[in-house]
Order: C-alpha cells, then sequence, then structure tokens
C-alpha cells in the first residue's frame, strides 16, 4: 500500500504518542472507528425510516 505524504505525517504523529505500538495497530483503530461509524448511520437510518 502507498500512503501520501499527509497520512504518513499522520499515521508517524499517531505512533509518536506512544498510545500505538506499530502502524497496523493505528491503521486497525482507523478501521474499527471507520465501521463503527458506519454502522451508527445504518442505524440512524433504520431508526428514521421507522419513524417515517
Amino acid at each position: 500500500m502507498v500512503l501520501n505524504h499527509e497520512l504518513e505525517q499522520l499515521i508517524q504523529s499517531q505512533l509518536d504518542t506512544g498510545k500505538y505500538e506499530n502502524v497496523e495497530a493505528v491503521l486497525r483503530e482507523a478501521l474499527r472507528i471507520l465501521f463503527e461509524r458506519n454502522s451508527r448511520r445504518i442505524i440512524a437510518r433504520k431508526v428514521k425510516n421507522l419513524f417515517e
């Protein structure tokens, strides 16, 4: 995978915090957050449809 400079800097800044051990851990957390956000949108849409 090839990342642009901005993404590389973002990942490095997260590694520099010490919260993550490696690039894989940063990407795993980012994907987890993306999955949760998408799941919330799906649930919100279903709830909205129920009330319409």
